[in-house]
């Protein structure tokens, strides 16, 4: 018991115990019963009008509830368990409440042929009949006997109504027994149970012959009835089975009946289902056979007689048709017997007669003029059919295109999508029709179907592009592999083997965990990121170049870097080459890179990684070109836009096995810049400049947006594009917004002194020789000034300026409908910060390092009614929590280290925010932390510093120190 006690304070929150023990307080617990597997309690929370029930099983150190509270263990549990644990430290096994301890006990006795019914109220020794309704109770005025009843003793009374004892009535009795199974009863003294299953007719058909015959019985179970709707079995009560009868019924159940072999098909389907739902069925043979549920459809049946078209049509149960009425009989196939719906029947024939003029169980003809539109009229129909007579009369419906990929080659054929048997029309004769203008196209064994001008129109070109592209070869070209898949893809065609390795690639299917990041790799990726890697690496395992046109600020440079084997080589502006080299020896210090720039350069063969200019590359082209790189990195590749530059022409002769152009700024202007991309990435891909004005520049400019199409589509698999705007949720929004609070005159008073003090002993200490963090640890003070007088020792203050400013803000903030987050690294400055919340009438949750759970902080902040303010310690709060319903994040103490404001921070500002976050810090007007925020950019290490998270650091200078202290 120890054990389940502990478990379950230590899993419940500090709010949740409080509360448990102020109802252990209030005497609200009682025990029902002890076992060694489990422990019954009461707890009855008079707000609520009923008792919640706690099982408790101290083997499994586990407990039960039936209370609903969303958080587990609620304050129920607390209470019974601290009750318990109370009470068996009294010696009692058990506690026992004053003012809950009473329990509903039920009972019938046997009265002139029915049941009569009685309700106590029971504790301990004492017992008290019940002839009040249960709400009463509470009042005390109609029982000495305290009583705390449970959810089902609710539900009873609520089915009783008016009738609380006595003889029930039959209508009563249906409602209330079902519920007494799960309550204490007894019958004439002795304890019974309830069984909820209805007891009554039981109807027993056993063979006879090749038919059968039936009987109803009184159940055999039914030991004793009772006229007010309860029979008693061994089991226990029951309610008794509805009894009113129709006459028909009636007789057979009384008498019996025989059925013949032809009759058992219509008892089968029509009374047998009826009589299930309300009488136990006992069959005792073999003859009647299984009944099943099916719903009735048409079947159509049409075949060619001379030069027209017979009609006829029944009606079918079941898919396969497991029973067909025919002329209108109903033959069963099989031993599955459907139940005959004779309502829907109606319906389909009506309609048969609607749409088509046939009358159910009879043929029609339509002679040949008429046979070609009603062919027409039933090639739509869905439904079951048989014959063939359409297929000369018939127009089909949609044609689907048929890949075949044999040796690297593509074949295709047209098939006929709605026909019953393959039907097919040939591709020359799709493609002669379709550039004929016409409408149909003949099939080849008989009938028409209609040109698929819509998918010719997206995919004509293409497939004749396809076609043209293998024409003399003995493959398609491996630059046209990812058109060939998509169109495969398109017409849901299993995708040839040897083209699947393009699939993701056609898709973008990647995650962040596809990504194989190099070991010496030391940037956080975000999952786009990491996405956008895995789909270079796609790229450079297939072979083939790649444009990253990420939108600008995305990373399209660290991405780069992630996929750099060595042997590579970049060219960029030489305004970004000591970014580049920066970013190497960040992310990749276990590259060599070599700056080959300037008039003093030299050509490093041991590097791993060549950082050149554009102008070098038209400058130096012979040595550059000279070597096969492993990879080619064309940073702002618009630079070589123009396709009659030198510099793009040395950019396609460089030889490399893979190529990668990176451009914020895709492609806008003449199409010639995009075929002088592409000559780089995948040379070829586009055919020469001449062949690509007249396939694609022309028809373009001449505004085919269909051939515009075509041409995105085919560069697709090379191009990555994401805009900020598709990547919010993993970067929403952010905006920094310092709040500015001006000290009060009794502040600035206390401030100024504190500073006098401070830039006095920092300099003694400096000139003592002192460490820089002895001289930022006597800064501490100015900080805490800045924030509330009674952080200072010897000060006293309900308010402060900064708090104020808060408040004000947060006032805002949450009639505009926001939550917030309230950091600080002091918990005495939320300490002081709860009062006025509460004052405020703000609802709030506070986490720091006391939380003993987090998760029920989060959840409950989480929650869509939760409270709109959470305040936390920066280092309980500061990482590995998800806080997304916070759209505001105000900084009560500017930090030192920037990073630890940007955790803050992130708890709101990440992957699920939907909404701009505004980072608030608040900031003391002329203090130390308007310089404090003016350093952090340029000073990190004094941030990391002033929080004592690692050594000082050689950046940090006296100078900086004196700079924090100096006057404006």
């Amino acid at each position: 018991m120890d054990e389940l006690f502990e478990t379950i304070r230590e899993a419940a929150g500090r709010d949740v115990w409080s509360r448990g023990v102020e109802l252990v307080r209030q005497d609200a617990v009682t025990g029902d019963r002890s076992s060694e597997d489990e422990i019954v309690l009461r707890v009855f929370e008079r707000s609520r009008g009923v008792a919640t029930i706690i099982t408790l099983f101290p083997n499994d150190q586990d407990w039960n509830r039936d209370c609903g509270c969303k958080v587990d263990p609620c304050h129920h549990v607390a209470a019974a368990i601290i009750a318990l644990r109370r009470a068996q430290e009294q010696g009692s096994p058990l506690p026992h409440s004053q003012v809950a301890s009473g329990q509903l006990q039920y009972a019938f006795r046997r009265e002139q042929g029915a049941l009569a019914f009685e309700r106590y109220i029971v504790s301990g020794t004492q017992r008290e009949l019940l002839n009040v309704p249960l709400s009463s109770l509470s009042t005390g005025r109609f029982s000495h006997i305290a009583v705390s009843p449970s959810k089902v003793d609710m539900a009873i009374e609520i089915a009783l109504g008016n009738e609380r004892r006595g003889r029930l009535k039959p209508a009563t009795m249906m409602k209330v027994l079902p519920l007494l199974a799960d309550v204490p009863l007894t019958l004439d003294d002795r304890p019974c149970s309830v069984v909820k299953e209805a007891l009554g007719i039981s109807v027993q058909i056993r063979d006879e012959g090749l038919g059968i015959h039936v009987i109803g019985k009184r159940d055999a179970r039914i030991r004793e009835t009772f006229s007010n709707g309860a029979v008693l079995s061994e089991a226990g009560l029951h309610p008794q089975a509805e009894l009113q009868l129709e006459a028909e019924d009636r007789d057979i159940l009384l008498h019996g009946k025989s059925y013949s072999l032809r009759e058992i098909e219509r008892f089968a389907s029509e009374k047998l289902p009826h009589w299930q739902q309300r009488y136990r069925i006992e069959k005792q043979g073999q003859n009647l056979p299984e009944f099943v549920r099916a719903e009735p459809e048409l079947e159509l049946h049409w075949e060619r007689k001379g030069d027209g078209l017979i009609v006829a049509a029944n009606i079918i149960y079941g898919q396969p048709p497991i029973a067909r009425i025919v002329e209108g009989v109903f033959r069963p196939v099989g031993q599955k017997v459907p139940v005959r719906d004779h309502d829907a029947e109606k319906r389909l024939k009506d309609q048969l007669w609607r749409q088509w003029g046939i009358e159910l169980y009879h043929s029609r003809y339509f002679p040949t003029d008429e046979a070609i539109p009603m062919a027409r009229q039933l090639a739509a129909w869905s439904g079951p059919s048989r014959g063939d007579g359409l297929e000369q009369f018939r127009i089909y419906g949609s044609m689907e295109p048929d890949l075949q990929w044999q040796n690297g080659r593509i074949d295709m054929h047209w098939l006929v999508s709605d026909a019953q048997e393959p039907k097919k029309a040939s591709g020359g004769a799709v493609l002669r029709a379709w550039e004929q203008g016409q409408k149909l196209v003949p099939l080849l064994d008989g009938g028409f179907a209609p040109l698929p001008l819509d998918w010719l129109a997206r995919y004509g070109e293409k497939v004749r592009e396809l076609l043209s592209a293998q024409e003399g070869r003995e493959e398609l070209p491996r630059a046209a592999h990812p058109q060939a898949l998509e169109l495969f893809e398109s017409l849901d065609r299993e995708a040839p083997a040897d083209l699947k390795a393009f699939a993701r690639l056609k898709s973008f299917a990647w995650t962040d965990t596809d990504a194989k990041l190099p070991s010496d790799f030391t940037a956080q990726l975000r999952p786009y990121q990491k996405q956008g890697v895995a789909w270079l690496q796609h790229m450079q395992a297939l072979g083939l170049g790649a444009l990253l046109a990420d939108d600008m600020g995305l990373g399209k440079t660290v991405q780069s870097i992630a996929v750099l084997p060595t042997g590579s080589l970049i060219i960029a502006p030489t305004s970004v080459l000591p970014n580049w080299r920066k970013e190497l020896q960040r992310f990749r210090p276990h590259l060599k890179v070599a700056l080959y720039h300037g008039s003093q350069r030299r050509w490093d063969t041991q590097a791993d990684v060549v950082l050149t200019s554009y102008g070098l590359l038209r400058q130096d082209q012979d040595r550059l070109i000279a070597r096969t790189w492993n990879m080619v990195v064309l940073d702002e590749a618009q630079m070589i836009k123009n396709p009659e530059s030198k510099v793009a022409q040395a950019a396609q002769q460089i030889p490399a096995a893979f190529r990668l152009a990176l451009s914020g700024t895709p492609v806008e202007n003449r199409l010639d810049d995009l075929w002088s991309l592409f000559a780089f990435i995948n040379p070829g891909l586009l055919g020469g400049r001449k062949d690509f004005r007249e396939r694609w520049s022309r028809p373009i400019e001449d505004g085919q947006e269909a051939v515009a199409h075509r041409l995105r589509q085919l560069l697709k698999p090379f191009i990555l594009r994401r805009l900020k705007t598709e990547v919010a949720p993993d970067l929403p929004p952010r905006i920094e917004k310092q709040l500015h609070a001006e000290l009060w005159p009794e502040e600035r008073q206390l401030y100024d002194a504190i500073l006098a003090a401070t830039r006095q002993d920092v300099l003694d200490r400096l000139s003592a020789g002192g460490s820089v963090f002895e001289a930022l640890e006597a800064l501490l003070r100015l900080r805490q000034a800045c924030c509330h007088p009674g952080l200072i020792p010897g000060q006293s203050a309900t308010q402060s300026s900064k708090l104020t400013l808060l408040l004000e803000s947060l006032e805002t903030a949450l009639a505009e409908g926001h939550k917030a987050l309230v950091f600080s690294q002091w918990t005495s400055l939320l300490d002081r910060l709860e009062p006025l919340l509460v004052a405020a009438g703000v609802r709030y949750l506070r986490l720091d390092g006391s939380t003993t759970d987090r998760q029920a902080i989060v959840d409950g902040f989480q929650a869509e009614d939760g409270p709109p303010v959470l305040i936390m310690s920066l280092k309980a709060g500061g990482v590995g929590l998800n806080l997304t319903r916070a759209d505001h994040v105000f900084i009560l103490d500017p930090w030192w280290n920037p990073a630890a404001a940007d955790q803050a921070a992130d708890r709101a500002h990440r992957i699920g925010q939907e909404r701009t976050v505004m980072i608030h810090p608040l900031v003391a007007l002329d203090s130390i932390e308007e310089r404090i925020m003016e350093l952090q950019n340029q000073k990190r290490a004094l941030a990391a510093a002033a929080l004592g998270e690692g050594a000082a650091l050689p950046t940090i200078t006296r100078e900086d120190i004196l700079y924090l202290l100096s006057e404006a």
